[in-house]
């Protein structure tokens, strides 16, 4: 009985630690962007809230203002959905599609989080609708109160990238 309940205690530990992260999903959709912050579940993983659309380009203070109400926005902790309850299709309609697999064909993806004052901006690598996207391992971290730098580096990254499917 005491394992369990040290175990239980560790866990909720750790997620009152997971609850400080804040993080969003930036994606970039041919000429729609959209903007998903990540909701933290009670079983202590992330997913996508409900998207927010913006033409594509966007101008710099409005991305530093969906940016932060994003991240705020992803202070919130959400029931566990079931397997088959997740969907994903309020994001794929928020950039104009119809299909999953349509929208993984033309998406990029930069996660930003806000973890312990440090702002990470990581670039996705997309590996199509099966195997979905994987971080690039090219991470830049900027302080918290250097948003205007995160974004400026978001925008170049949103700019510049390709919506290469990486299938390999």
């Amino acid at each position: 009985m005491f394992r369990f309940l040290a175990a239980r205690l560790a866990w909720h530990r750790r997620l009152r630690e997971l609850a400080t992260i804040r993080s969003a999903s930036v994606y970039r959709v041919a000429d729609r962007l959209v903007l998903c912050p990540q909701l933290l579940t009670k079983a202590g993983f992330f997913l996508a809230g409900p998207p927010a659309a913006f033409d594509w380009p966007i101008g710099r203070e409005a991305m530093i203002g969906a940016i932060e109400e994003a991240l705020a926005a992803s202070g919130r902790i959400m029931a566990t959905p079931h397997r088959d309850a997740f969907d994903f299709g309020p994001v794929v309609a928020a950039a104009g599609l119809k299909s999953h697999k349509a929208f993984m064909a033309r998406a990029v993806l930069v996660d930003v989080t806000l973890e312990k004052d440090i702002l990470h901006v990581l670039p996705m690598v997309n590996h199509g609708a099966r195997r979905g996207f994987e971080g690039s391992g090219e991470e830049r971290r900027f302080e918290a109160d250097d948003l205007e730098g995160a974004v400026d580096h978001l925008l170049a990254l949103l700019e510049n990238a390709s919506t290469e499917v990486d299938l390999g």
